[in-house]
């Protein structure tokens, strides 16, 4: 941001990336350009990240120019630099270097800098040509400001060549060119850039009269670490003893204690607990004003060294486990670890750095495995775990010690990710080997600082400071990025001494919490080192499963590597990644389990964690008509939390029973929900009577595991004829044909056709007025050991059209299998079938708990499936894939039919195809998404239906049908569905554009309604949604709807659906709606439908939304909820949640969507309903 005598305040695009991380820098920056605020001086990494841009724009040149032709340079600056930019574009130069677009905003003048201008094929004000921005980075993958900054370049194209570059280009550091669709995004581009100017306008007059800082209030951010304003904002906080400074404070906490009339960290440290109110439990309020008493005694001090001192309830503490309780006796053998990531390394982030540190003769010896690429992180990974997996050889009772749980995390996924050390990681995890000295530390000590972080917590050990050059985890990320800019040794040797100093710091810690214990055991009484369950630390062999997988694993990575082509090279490689995939997504089970039954959780951890209830005490105790005990328990009701089939377990008893394996009393379920009032905050449990009576849960833990033993052989066998075949297009196996994504195979007529649109082409025209049906019919039941996807978007009449195609196979003598993630899925279908199915053929249902008992199905066993199929004649059987996948079925069925394909995994799919000829797919991969729980290499985590589909909004016509039209919503919300997710390629039916609101004022008639909910501080409940949907409930109750025939009807309950992402809102809304509506979440209403949907989303704003912007803005989530409509959606949403900045590209791409549905909407003020 700049002032110019003539121009004025000129603007750019590196001001509005700015805005987007704090919108007081903007406001800052202004007033420096007007010379009226000065920061105080930093070390600016910006000054770096300009060198290196230089020198990757001067690379990028001259390899564009070697392949597009001479560019023409842009010299001048300003309006000179502008004309020339335009002249070069009108007489049609192929590239343009260093142009200048200049457009007026606001009052200000917006200058956009694109490295380059690339001339395409498309028309434009220009003629028959246009132009697409081409950016050059410093960095190998595309991060957020980079895609940003392109696609605000071709906003400002459009302006001058009256249409939007179709695509936006970024040249990367690998001499990689890579693009991006600017549709998927320009919407949220648009409205952060109307924000801005907006803003800036509002702020232009702004001159300080005194403190600028104290009229801004600044709030700390995650940009603040590379801020040139950082050292002067965090000078006003200092003065102005900001509650900001109180160490683990949130944001949320810092807003009820302003509430309460504290607004200062001195306020706080005099404040009771009983100043505070009821805003927050009790122990909090205890912890946080110990906390600024501690700060507040070292400011006084003024001595630089924090002050601390041992919390009052460390033996408590200890002798529960927690705190000093969590230190092991120390080993000759321990290691100290510490990870250097790159979080902005696309796709999946790099951990680039593993530094560990172990005694080596009496010293203490440092050892760095880099890994700066993907190829080398899974190769330094692979490293470091066996040498903890060698040295626990050695050292049986050594330890991992690392601060705080990215280290955990870390290894965890990248065993998942890289499908590598799995079965090692998971010995290391279970094996309780890993040792966070962060828990230890906030268990134990009341520090002094406005952080626990290792680098404050280490004054309490260090004499003298740090003095290398990198000082910060992000200056680590930035020197590293510049690294891969560069190719300066220099660069990772300043990162590898870091490291060093962070893994040195951590065992200098070690050693003083064990100085601390030594202490507290003198003053009080011997307390128990940790103890780790030595059954699980010795059990470190693989079975005979974990080496039969391995083995497949890698002879298929041998047939990969010996593959002539690339797509059986991938093919290969594809079905190794899928072996183990279950295994994958059981351990997080598992490690999450142990997680969560480690006595380093406390209260906290169990209220924010989804699946968990924490802070349960005793309420009442009843006895039921069978004399069980049941017994109520209250709770804090803002917890969000859900419960569905799975054991309720008492975490501390899980410990309890980890300890001492031979206690018998793991995974003993508390009991039974019978009764929640999620408003009150209350549960009542039908006590298991095998749970120890003399106990109350303090914590509920829910946790459920299923194996997936016969899945797994399943995958194995396909494995093994892969294996075993030399040419596997000999197999003629449906299973390689979906692998290998294949075009569908057919045969008509004597003659076979690849890919669903030749044959529809040779069948000709089609008999009957339903031309879709018959389409479907007659291409499934051409399939030849093939496979056939059919998409159903919302209200296509999917469920209908399979129960017709699988009735037709079934007259025709066809066996046909059903089966669905969800058991209601499978009855569904089965349900839709009952009529069109006659007396002599036959329908079955494997029977269980979970089956839908229906007139006109015949209930079976598992065990009877494989001898029905020895009999004559067509018939359907419905069971799950646990069923499907049983070796005694093995090619028995003609079809198998997968419903909500979207959610069911590859894998899945693959054991489901040994047991059958063809596979017909239906479902949406544009709605909800298949529910994983591991981290998997690139494509195996997929459902069967995003394989096949290849990322595309709507199906290939080669690979499969899409069905165009819904039979539910009006036009016009079918056109932002659509257009959000389906290539503007699904209308409604003509009958559809009868749905109407009557009497709706201040409603629209039909279509989307967006009404603005103002609140603060929400994370997934809001009261204030709640009161504001029973608000428009009741609106809609005293009105009247026109449906599709023309008949006029009154709305009634059951016609409104309330949906909301989170359980704690649900709870909340069905406390607050019970009559009124019926509510739940996305996932519960996927497949259902309603005149009216009213969603609540819930949170204030992005960055404190809970599970985090990409679930809550998920497209395909955010599709399902609008899409359950038939009349009208009606959002409800806090302004500044739809205000939220990205933080990544897909959360760019997530809010584009999102800002195109606020556009279609019609704005409503809840005032105004009555």
């Amino acid at each position: 941001m700049r002032s110019d005598l003539k121009l004025g305040t000129i603007i750019s695009t590196t001001d509005l990336l700015k805005f987007l991380s704090c919108e007081e820098l903007s406001v800052l920056d202004l007033l420096r350009s007007k010379g009226l605020a000065t920061p105080i001086p930093v070390v600016a990494s910006e000054q770096l990240a300009a060198k290196m841009g230089l020198l990757s724009e001067a690379v990028a040149l001259d390899a564009l120019q070697e392949k597009y032709g001479e560019a023409v340079k842009i010299s001048a600056r300003d309006q000179k630099a502008h004309a020339a930019t335009l002249a070069a574009m009108n007489q049609g130069a192929k590239l343009i270097y260093q142009g200048l677009i200049l457009t007026e905003m606001g009052g200000f003048l917006y200058e956009s800098r694109p490295d380059f201008l690339l001339k395409v094929n498309y028309p434009s004000s220009f003629g028959d040509y246009s132009y697409e921005p081409i950016d050059s980075k410093l960095s190998k993958s595309t991060n957020l400001e980079d895609l940003f900054q392109v696609l605000d370049y071709a906003d400002a194209l459009s302006s001058v060549q009256g249409t939007l570059p179709r695509r936006v280009h970024l040249y990367l550091a690998g001499r990689e060119q890579v693009s991006y669709r600017s549709q998927a995004y320009i919407e949220e581009i648009r409205l952060q850039k109307d924000r801005f100017i907006r803003f800036v306008e509002a702020s232009k007059t702004v001159y300080p009269v005194g403190d600028v800082f104290a009229e801004l209030d600044p709030k700390p951010n995650s940009r603040c670490v590379v801020c040139d304003w950082s050292a002067s904002c965090e000078s006003y906080w200092e003065r102005s003893d900001s509650l900001y400074r109180v160490a683990n404070i949130t944001k949320q906490q810092v807003m009820k204690l302003i509430e309460a009339g504290i607004g200062s960290l001195t306020e706080l440290a005099n404040a009771k607990p009983e100043d505070i109110g009821h805003g927050m439990p009790a122990g909090v309020m205890e912890m946080l004003i110990a906390q600024a008493k501690a700060q507040l005694k070292t400011i006084e001090g003024g001595t630089g060294k924090p002050y601390f001192e041992i919390r009052p309830d460390a033996y408590a503490q200890a002798l529960s486990g927690k705190g000093l309780g969590l230190l092991p006796k120390p080993s000759e053998g321990d290691i100290f670890f510490d990870i250097e990531g790159d979080p902005f390394y696309k796709p999946d982030g790099l951990e680039y750095l593993f530094g560990i540190a172990y005694l080596n003769d009496g010293a203490l010896e440092f050892k760095a495995f880099w890994g700066t690429d993907p190829e080398m992180e899974r190769k330094a990974f692979g490293d470091l775990i066996d040498f903890i997996i060698e040295r626990w050889e050695n050292y049986p009772d050594l330890h991992v010690y690392h601060y705080a749980p990215y280290e955990r995390s870390a290894i965890s996924k990248l065993a998942s990710r890289c499908n590598y050390k799995i079965f090692e990681v998971d010995s290391i995890l279970r094996g309780g080997l890993l040792v966070d000295l962060y828990p230890a530390v906030k268990g134990t000590l009341i520090l002094g600082t406005d952080s626990y972080s290792l680098k404050k917590v280490e004054k309490l050990y260090l004499d003298e400071g740090r003095h290398e050059s990198v000082t910060t985890a992000m200056g680590s990320v930035e020197t590293f990025e510049a690294w891969l800019g560069s190719g300066e040794q220099e660069l990772l040797d300043e990162i590898e001494r870091y490291n060093e100093m962070d893994v040195r710091s951590t065992a200098m810690l070690r050693d003083f919490l064990m100085g601390k214990r030594h202490e507290l055991v003198s003053q009080t009484s011997e307390f128990p080192y940790r103890s780790d369950g030595e059954e699980v630390m010795n059990d470190r062999e693989k079975n005979e499963r974990e080496a039969e997988l391995e083995r497949l694993e890698l002879a298929l990575v041998a047939k990969a590597q010996t593959a002539e082509s690339p797509e059986w090279q991938r093919t290969y490689q594809l079905c190794s990644d899928l072996i183990s995939f279950h295994v994958r997504e059981d351990k997080p089970i598992w490690w999450r389990y142990f997680n969560l039954i480690s006595p380093e959780r406390d209260v906290s951890d169990y209220m924010s964690e989804p699946g968990c209830i924490g802070g349960l005490a005793r309420k009442s105790q009843r006895q039921d008509e069978k004399g069980n005990a049941c017994v109520t328990y209250s709770f804090d009701p803002h917890q969000s939390f859900k419960f569905t089939d799975e054991k309720l377990l008492d975490p501390e008893l899980e410990y309890e029973s980890y300890l001492d394996p031979g206690s018998r009393s793991g995974k003993i379920s508390v009991g039974a929900p019978t009764h929640v009032d999620y408003a009150r905050g209350l549960i009542e449990i039908k006590r298991n009577p095998k749970y120890p009576s003399e106990r109350d849960p303090q914590n509920l833990v829910a946790f459920n595991y299923v194996s997936t033993e016969v899945i797994d052989k399943a995958i194995q066998r396909f494995a093994s004829r892969l294996i075993n075949t030399e040419n596997p297009a000999e197999l003629r196996d449906v299973g390689v044909e979906v692998l290998a994504r294949d075009k569908p195979k057919f045969s008509f007529n004597g003659q076979s056709y690849l890919g669903v649109a030749p044959l529809v082409k040779a069948l000709g025209p089609m008999e009957t007025d339903d031309v879709i049906t018959e389409t479907a019919i007659k291409v499934c039941e051409r399939l030849d050991h093939s496979y056939l996807v059919i998409q159903g978007p919302p209200g296509a009449g999917k469920t209908f059209l399979s129960a017709k195609m699988i009735s037709d196979l079934v007259k025709k003598g066809n066996k046909v299998f059903i089966t669905a993630l969800s058991h209601s899925a499978i009855d569904n279908l089965i349900e839709a079938m009952v009529p069109m199915v006659s007396a002599n053929e036959i329908l079955l249902r494997v029977d269980g708990a979970k089956a839908k008992k229906m007139a006109g199905v015949k209930y079976i066993k598992s065990a009877e499936v494989a001898s029905y199929l020895q009999t004559e004649g067509g018939m359907a059987v419905g069971a799950t894939i646990w069923n499907g996948a049983r070796q005694e079925l093995s090619k028995g069925f003609d079809f198998a039919f997968v419903d909500e394909a979207g959610q069911f995994s590859l894998a899945n799919a693959i054991a489901l195809s040994t047991s059958c000829r063809n596979l017909v797919l239906t479902g949406d991969p544009q709605q909800l998404a298949q529910p994983v729980t591991g981290s998997h290499p690139f494509g195996a985590a997929c459902s069967v239906l995003e394989h096949l589909v290849g990322g595309r909004d709507v199906v290939d016509d080669d690979y499969g049908l899409f069905l165009p039209r819904t039979f539910r919503m009006h036009p016009r919300l079918t056109n932002v569905v659509s257009a959000i997710s389906y290539d503007s390629k699904l209308s409604s039916t003509n009958d559809l554009e009868k749905l109407e609101l009557l009497d709706a004022s201040p409603l629209p008639r039909h279509g989307l309604a967006y009404i603005p909910v103002e609140h603060q501080g929400n994370i997934y409940r809001s009261q204030e949604e709640v009161e504001a949907a029973k608000q428009v409930a009741e609106f809609l109750l005293q009105r009247s709807w026109i449906d599709k025939h023309g008949k006029r009807l009154e709305i009634t309950p059951d016609q409104i659906m309330v949906v909301a992402p989170y359980n704690a809102q649900t709870n909340a809304l069905r406390a607050a709606l019970d009559g009124l509506a019926s509510v739940g979440t996305v996932d519960k209403f996927q497949g259902r439908e309603a005149p009216f949907v009213i969603v609540s989303l819930s949170a204030s704003d992005g960055e404190s939304s809970s599970r985090g912007v990409d679930f809550l803005f998920s497209t395909n989530r955010l599709n399902v909820a609008i899409s359950r409509a038939k009349v009208m959606s009606i959002v409800l949403a806090s302004p500044t949640l739809l205000e939220t900045k990205p933080r990544t590209i897909d959360q760019l791409e997530l809010l584009g969507a999102v800002a195109k549905v606020i556009k279609a909407s019609a704005k409503v003020e809840l005032s105004k309903l009555s």
